[in-house]
């Protein structure tokens, strides 16, 4: 498997370098003009409008997507005329041409009616206006909030994930995972161009959004209202990531940085030895079951090789000697520095003429390394034990060091050819390699066993991810049925998650009479030393078809038709080989665990007599049925919807969407049953605008969505990271979620790049799903509970402070999200709080979700000096983060105060310098219990400052 990473890895190579060849040419002492033509009122791009140089013979017309471009373009000063049949023309003055340079200019065109005269605006007013994202904002169809590319890049933000802390009601998780208003992983979806896009972490719904780098994108639009031609699955906001249009010109950037971290760059960390492929994220076989034991047709059992009276050739005890000596005798954890995290990408886009029609190009390649670490962790499972007790109990509380080193690489590429200007195809490619190793130890003295002085557990593990997604879609326009539109869409993908030889090994330090030391493993207190393996791959084939028809000539008003179905077929198989490593007697070391199972695996020669054998340590192959399964997923969708204006400044958006969900997990325990889910959901919606003014809307919206739970949560498989920690156990019984989601919003575009807005929103939840500790041994299941209620605020404002002199170059963003949220208890968990707490509540909030999010950036930007710099603040509220049961409070996350800052420069043309620092108030991660006035800890340990200095150059 490694060698064909490898070829992909150079095929990559390859293909960049051949871009590069292809798009070079000499330069030209001529200039570009290209722009986007949209309808005033609409915002939908006008297909077919012309677009002409006065005076000159030089023109084009705007392709399906309402984009044209005029090339070789004598550089000087022109008035250009935009015009469509039925709006009224528009003149641009003073538009400048400079050789080897693209001039852009973006109109909307307002309808004749009660317009008789051509609108003049002069190149610069029009150019000014900038904020084409808030106007884009201001004509969509639903709620939504978007940032752009200049935010994102005076945020600090290297991707999309880090670039989501600056979007309304956003936080994000892990730095990979958003949170919308609040909710979790599973009430949101992810889009790339308006595709969907698999999950890099099979077990998680969300995408991770720090696979996409901040060069490749245009805008992040988070539409937080359903309407019929979107997915149903989303509650709290479906996330589009839009990349950048390809560029008029050969354009190229290559940006690299290296970041410290305050208590990772330079420490000693933990780690371990790895393949020598580990630095291209994917492992060379190294911690592959070793080939003895993949041909070894079983291994013996101790019982069977014992008596040499059975075993009289002594070709079973030698076999089960062999095999067990033939895995790698690590098992515990070194000592290494931590060096610099690095992060490099190349991208680099161009359009030309193909057959005569226009094709263009957009590709980047990136390789990032991050080291993580922390030593001072704390983690701990409290159970309260009485109902007149006056604190929570703990049998072990576990001292936590963990260190990571992950890599990261990947392209995305996007190519369109229009072979007329009313149709284009597109293919997209997405490809992701990752690999994380982790080296982790604990010690804890454990109530339970109070024999053993100290109790310490070592955890090895690499997980090796890849992704695979082609897109091919199109894009047309049918004159000869009023314009109508039709969007197609067929794509693939393929997602692999490894963990090969993933180890743990536990043992105890005893100290006797306080002089001597001894180490031993005792299997009747804790698991024996074990091997896991485990592998999973997950296929997904999509298709999916839009119409749109105009039909306003027709009915005599704005009026849109669009209907279009979508289809979505995914598999999954999981396995997990287990093999554990026994003990033929009770046996002491010295304290390093990595010699002592190198020296005693296999036949103890010592304890060996004539008529038996003896051995130290063994293998055992222990695989369970339940420890593999099978998934499938199809999901039908088939929707209809009407974009109709009622009257002057009354829009209407309605329609429905039945969506049909078909779920099976089979386990190859053919005694268990199959968890299935297998229901068809009419989903309804409505959006309603009104344009107050000019710049003003009030938006009202209904619509019902849903939430399924994953595969691995509804499959009967129990799984745990480290010794002590939580065991997850699936539930096949789990039942998918329906939301009914209310929201009206009031905002005001004050001026180009400046809003002002106040949202409210009510949910209702049937069957939300919920983590919850279902016992005291730190088991942990997903349930549905019967309902639950949220209900929020969010505020934003973004506005320029040049009204005041001193500050023209200084820009304010804030936004806050207010949320309360209710989940009613079934009346069993209610009584049984009740039994410890008299004045046990019948509710609690939903997990997961925050009951504050807010958002804070001052930026300051100086274009003649090429001076970006901004300071960006962001906290969330005390969340939910598991449920307890039987009485025991609940695990709170506690707030972060996440306060960043920004610096980038140009130092010479092309040429840029970038400084970032993150969590400036060193926050912690911090989980607890709340109880009787007192706080325990469930978790907690330092994230450190990060410091990041970077440079960008632009080839042209």
């Amino acid at each position: 498997m490694w060698s064909s990473k490898m070829n992909y890895l150079t095929k990559i190579i390859l293909l960049f370098g051949a871009m590069t060849i292809m798009s070079m040419s000499l330069f030209s002492q001529t200039g570009t003009l290209s722009g986007k033509i949209t309808d005033q009122d609409y915002g939908d791009a006008m297909i077919g409008a012309t677009v002409q140089i006065k005076d000159t013979k030089l023109g084009a017309m705007t392709k399906i997507d309402g984009s044209y471009i005029i090339k070789k373009i004598t550089p000087g000063t022109y008035t250009v005329t935009f015009s469509y049949i039925g709006y009224a023309k528009t003149e641009v003055k003073d538009v400048i041409i400079k050789a080897d340079e693209v001039t852009k200019i973006d109109v909307a065109l307002k309808t004749e009616s009660g317009m008789s005269e051509e609108v003049l605006v002069t190149a610069k007013a029009v150019q000014e206006t900038g904020a084409a994202l808030l106007k884009e904002r201001q004509k969509s169809q639903s709620f939504s909030d978007a940032i752009g590319s200049k935010e994102i890049s005076r945020g600090g933000a290297s991707d999309a994930a880090s670039a989501m802390n600056n979007v309304t009601g956003a936080s994000v998780v892990d730095g990979k995972h958003v949170l919308i208003r609040g909710l979790g992983d599973r009430y949101s979806n992810t889009q790339l161009n308006g595709t969907s896009l698999p999950s890099s972490d099979p077990d998680k719904k969300s995408v991770q959004l720090d696979l996409f780098p901040a060069a490749m994108i245009e805008n992040i639009v988070t539409i937080k209202t359903a309407t019929p031609d979107k997915p149903g699955d989303f509650t709290g906001g479906s996330v589009n990531i839009k990349t950048k249009s390809f560029p008029d010109k050969f354009k190229a950037g290559l940006s690299l940085s290296s970041t410290a971290n305050s208590i990772v760059t330079g420490q000693d960390v933990l780690t371990y030895n790895g393949s020598s492929t580990d630095w291209l994220g994917f492992d060379n076989g190294k911690r592959n079951v070793p080939d003895a034991i993949q041909n070894s047709n079983g291994i013996p059992s101790v019982t069977e090789v014992r008596s040499k009276k059975k075993d009289t050739d002594g070709l079973g005890a030698t076999k089960l000697n062999d095999l067990s000596n033939a895995f790698d005798s690590e098992m515990a954890p070194s000592i290494t520095q931590a060096p610099l995290n690095g992060k490099m990408s190349l991208n680099m886009g161009d359009q030309f003429t193909v057959f005569g029609n226009s094709m263009g190009y957009l590709a980047s390649l990136s390789y990032a390394n991050n080291n993580n670490n922390y030593s001072d962790g704390q983690f701990a499972i409290y159970e309260l034990t009485s109902g007149s007790a006056n604190e929570l109990r703990s049998t072990k509380i576990i001292n936590d060091s963990k260190s990571s080193s992950e890599v990261n690489w990947g392209t995305l590429a996007n190519i369109a050819y229009d072979f007329t200007p009313t149709d284009q195809v597109k293919f997209n490619l997405f490809y992701n390699q990752s690999g994380e190793a982790v080296a982790q130890s604990i010690s804890y003295y454990d109530e339970y066993y109070p024999e053993a002085s100290q109790i310490r557990s070592s955890t090895l593990k690499y997980t090796e991810r890849n992704i695979q997604s082609y897109q091919l879609s199109g894009e047309h326009s049918i004159a000869s049925i009023s314009n109508a539109k039709v969007e197609w869409n067929v794509s693939t993908a393929n997602t692999l998650q490894n963990e090969p030889d993933l180890r743990f090994f536990t043992y105890e330090i005893n100290n006797i009479a306080g002089t001597d030391t001894t180490w031993r493993i005792d299997e009747n207190h804790y698991d024996l030393p074990t091997r896991y393996y485990r592998d999973l791959q997950e296929n997904s084939n999509n298709a999916k078809l839009d119409i749109e028809i105009p039909l306003t000539e027709a009915i005599g008003t704005a009026f849109k038709l669009k209907t279009g179905f979508a289809f979505q077929a995914k598999d999954r198989n999981f396995n997990q080989d287990r093999y554990v490593i026994g003990k033929d007697h009770d046996m002491t070391f010295d304290g390093n665990v990595n010699q002592f199972v190198k020296d005693s695996s296999g036949i103890s020669d010592w304890k060996s007599t004539n008529n038996f054998n003896y051995f130290g340590l063994y293998i055992e192959d222990r695989f369970v049925p339940k420890d593999a399964y099978t998934g499938k997923e199809d999901i039908s969708a088939f929707y209809g919807m009407v974009d109709v204006e009622l009257f002057t400044g009354m829009r209407l958006i309605g329609g429905a969407r039945l969506e049909s969900t078909d779920m099976s997990i089979t386990s190859r325990d053919t005694s268990l049953p199959i968890a299935a889910i297998n229901k068809s959901d009419l989903l309804p919606s409505m959006n309603a605008i009104y344009n107050l003014t000019e710049n003003q809307n009030i938006r009202f919206a209904y619509g019902k969505t849903l939430a399924r739970p994953t595969f691995r949560e509804l499959a009967d498989f129990d799984f745990f990271e480290f010794v002590g920690g939580y065991t997850f156990i699936g539930n096949p019984d789990l039942q998918r979620s329906l939301i009914d989601n209310f929201d009206i919003r009031w905002e005001w575009f004050m001026n180009p790049g400046e809003i002002l807005s106040v949202s409210g929103f009510y949910k209702d939840f049937t069957n939300p799903i919920q983590r919850v500790i279902v016992n005291a041994n730190g088991n942990v299941q997903m349930r549905n509970v019967a309902s639950a209620r949220l209900y929020g605020l969010e505020f934003e404002a973004r506005k320029s402070l040049g009204f005041i002199s001193a500050l023209e170059n200084f820009q304010l963003g804030v936004n806050v999200t207010i949320v309360n949220s209710i989940v009613d208890l079934s009346e069993s968990e209610y009584l049984l709080n009740k039994s410890y707490d008299p004045n046990a509540s019948r509710t609690r909030q939903l997990q997961g979700q925050s009951p504050y999010v807010i958002n804070l950036d001052l930026a300051y930007v100086n274009y003649d000096l090429g001076l970006d710099a901004g300071l960006h603040f962001n906290v969330f509220g005390e969340r939910l983060s598991d449920v307890s049961l039987g009485g025991t409070p609940d695990i709170f996350e506690q707030p972060r105060n996440m306060l960043n800052f920004t610096f980038s420069k140009r130092l010479i043309d092309n040429l840029n310098l970038k400084f970032t620092a993150r969590n400036l108030l060193d926050a912690r991660m911090e989980k607890l219990y709340h109880f009787k006035g007192q706080e325990f800890y469930n978790t907690q340990y330092d994230l450190g400052t990060t410091l990041s200095l970077g440079f960008s150059y632009t080839f042209e």
